[in-house]
């Protein structure tokens, strides 16, 4: 029985490496056409001296100029990138491509590239592109804090006015708080016309937005018989 076991295990691994073989060299092939299609874009750009030539041919083969500029950086690094063709167990995408032939020739004399299967690892070694985002994360952060302390130097530089709100019986019964909220933003004390609203329906707004003082932190005052009891 362990017999059979083992020869099944056998013949699935045997399967899969089959597989990976395959997928290899598939891999290869791909990677080796990058290379050929790459090497045409660097020499085209070498022969057509005029951009508006290099920039007609580049409209003819349908590439995109940024593509290009990819593709001739891969084609500077072709014989770098040959060497490592026979890998089994590297990423020979588009991007790991890219990514390995921007890396200096100082970062992959003090690298041990073996190690290096993916284009996140190529471009975890390139030392000057670690260090240009490090550097633009770090600018950002610090524009983040300028740009909130000069919202903080705006809003208290921004006078507060008074906002006249006429509220009927639609708009408490649907949309009171909706009201408050919108204007909370630019005022801080609310006039609230409500003649047009029952003694009942002045009351329970008088009540509700009341409630909504602490949550929106503005100040009210409100005509109703309510409100003139409370404040005299």
């Amino acid at each position: 029985m362990t017999e059979i076991i083992k020869d099944e295990q056998m013949s699935e691994n045997s399967a899969i490496d089959n597989l990976v073989a395959k997928y290899q060299a598939a891999a290869r092939k791909s990677c080796r056409s990058i290379l050929e299609v790459a090497k045409c874009v660097q020499h085209a750009r070498t022969v057509l001296q005029k951009t508006s030539d290099f920039h007609a041919y580049l409209e003819r083969i349908v590439v995109k100029e940024s593509y290009a500029k990819k593709l001739q950086t891969i084609a500077k690094q072709a014989s770098r990138i040959e060497e490592h063709l026979n890998r089994i167990d590297v990423d020979l995408s588009f991007d790991a491509l890219y990514e390995f032939a921007q890396m200096s020739d100082e970062d992959v004399a003090k690298t041990n590239v073996l190690e290096l299967r993916t284009a996140k690892d190529f471009a975890a070694a390139n030392t000057a592109k670690v260090a240009k985002a490090e550097t633009k994360k770090a600018v950002q952060a610090v524009q983040a804090v300028q740009a909130a302390k000069a919202a903080e130097a705006a809003e208290a530089e921004m006078p507060k006015a008074d906002v006249e709100v006429e509220v009927v019986v639609a708009d408490f019964d649907s949309k009171a708080e909706a009201v408050v909220a919108a204007i909370t933003s630019n005022a801080d004390v609310f006039v609230l016309h409500v003649s047009r609203l029952s003694s009942e329906k002045q009351d329970a707004l008088y009540d509700e937005l009341n409630a909504l003082r602490a949550k929106y932190d503005f100040e009210i005052e409100i005509q109703t018989a309510k409100a003139l009891a409370l404040a005299a």
